[in-house]
């Protein structure tokens, strides 16, 4: 049944009510509020596996990783944040990542698998609010970004939607990153007036689905903005290329000084 659908999601661990409180998510309501809809639909969905992509993991110069650890199971929590009982322990799907490491190995697409259990907070915010929903029991695979381009991205998304097309089950891909990081005085970096711009263009090209302008961005522009969730949404536009899926933006918002964006491609 191929990629039944596919969300892009901040991670910001302040969304998680037992983190932020009802003082941290008041101004972050639409992010919540998208959160818990998206949630909703992929509970309805009842996937077999769910992928994700974070910035935050083990992050390779120009491999993409991905978490094969002998246990066979991944975890983690929100503790460094304030809470450790949020978290996520899954079993990963072995033989999907056996299949993905092979589909790349012939295409210029590096994907290395690591002996890695733990789940950064890429993963564990925003599962946290998937999984609370879910009914069903379901495998994981986790992947990072490299610190290769948007287009070596976009290209391994592809190869992503073809594996995931050949297989029989139902499969949501979560793409995890925020926005500029520098969109206020009060942000965690340094102001930069194209921060907000970055984030506004960013909004359109995907509404409007211009794949090329996004993907050729400018890539020094791109460390003056100091986003985190790039290479992530690119894989995503990579993996519903031509799934005549259009990006349906539910919310974004910026209270905190970081973009958080969330969206969705349904097929």
């Amino acid at each position: 049944m191929s990629l039944n659908y596919g969300v892009i999601v901040p991670h910001p661990p302040i969304m998680v009510p037992s983190v932020g409180g009802r003082e941290g998510i008041g101004p972050i309501e639409k992010t919540v509020n998208s959160m818990l809809k998206i949630s909703r639909k992929i509970a309805e969905i009842k996937p077999d596996l769910i992928i994700t992509i974070s910035p935050h993991g083990l992050i390779m110069p120009d491999s993409i990783s991905v978490r094969v650890p002998h246990s066979g199971v991944v975890s983690g929590s929100l503790a460094e944040f304030g809470d450790e009982n949020v978290g996520l322990e899954k079993k990963i799907d072995r033989k999907f990542i056996e299949n993905l490491i092979n589909h790349c190995a012939g295409s210029g697409i590096k994907l290395v698998g690591t002996d890695d259990e733990y789940l950064d907070h890429g993963v564990i915010a925003p599962m946290s609010y998937i999984d609370a929903a879910m009914s069903n029991d379901y495998k994981i695979v986790t992947l990072n970004i490299t610190l290769g381009g948007l287009e070596h991205h976009y290209n391994f998304g592809k190869i992503l939607r073809g594996v995931c097309e050949a297989d029989d089950r139902k499969i949501v891909f979560v793409a995890s990153g925020d926005l500029s990081h520098c969109l206020t005085k009060k942000a965690p970096v340094e102001y930069n007036a194209e921060g907000p711009k970055f984030d506004k263009k960013l909004v359109e090209y995907l509404q409007k689905g211009e794949t090329a302008r996004i993907i050729y961005m400018d890539p020094f522009w791109l460390d003056e903005v100091a986003e985190c969730g790039l290479r992530s949404i690119v894989t995503m536009m990579g993996a519903m290329d031509k799934k005549s899926a259009d990006c349906n933006i539910l919310s974004y918002e910026g209270p905190y000084g970081v973009g958080y964006l969330v969206a969705e491609y349904e097929m």
